[in-house]
């Protein structure tokens, strides 16, 4: 009886490992895998990502700043002012409306020369899209749109 009862614990131990690599194998389980990783949600200006809610804090920034520019009582300075919004004239060419704003999103560690804006409505504050500003030689401007994209969290980011 006691053979009998250590062959089947033995054959227990070595099925167990087999039964669970089946169950952690199923298609179930890669079908629910597919799509679950965690992203990043934002804009992508050539090889540039900014994140989303990085464009909503430069966003709420810049209209708390174009509203204390347009109350001249309120002489508080304060860091959003040197962000402040500009006008963006070529607003029609990306179908905005007339008012809306741009202001610069922030450089990173090794970039000098910011040139990837974000267009608001300075209304609602709300954001229209990103655009990224080219220069040439003849001093002549122009913008192009950034695309909407997500990509994954990097390995320090899990």
């Amino acid at each position: 009886m006691k053979f009998f009862v250590a062959l089947l614990l033995s054959l227990l131990l070595i099925s167990t490992p087999t039964i669970a690599r089946s169950v952690n194998g199923s298609s179930l389980q890669k079908v629910d895998k597919r799509n679950s990783d965690p992203r990043h949600f934002g804009f992508e200006c050539g090889s540039r990502k900014y994140k989303l809610s990085t464009c909503i804090d430069v966003v709420k920034d810049a209209c708390e700043a174009h509203s204390n520019v347009r109350k001249p009582k309120n002489i508080v300075l304060n860091y959003t002012m040197a962000k402040h919004p500009m006008e963006f004239i070529r607003a029609q060419e990306f179908g905005y409306p007339n008012n809306t704003m741009i202001v610069e999103l922030p450089l990173s560690l090794f970039e000098i020369l910011n040139l990837n804006y974000v267009a608001f409505s300075p209304m609602d504050c709300k954001i229209l899209g990103v655009v990224s500003k080219n220069e040439d030689w003849f001093y002549t401007t122009s913008f192009k749109a950034c695309r909407h994209t997500s990509w994954p969290f990097n390995w320090l980011e899990k």
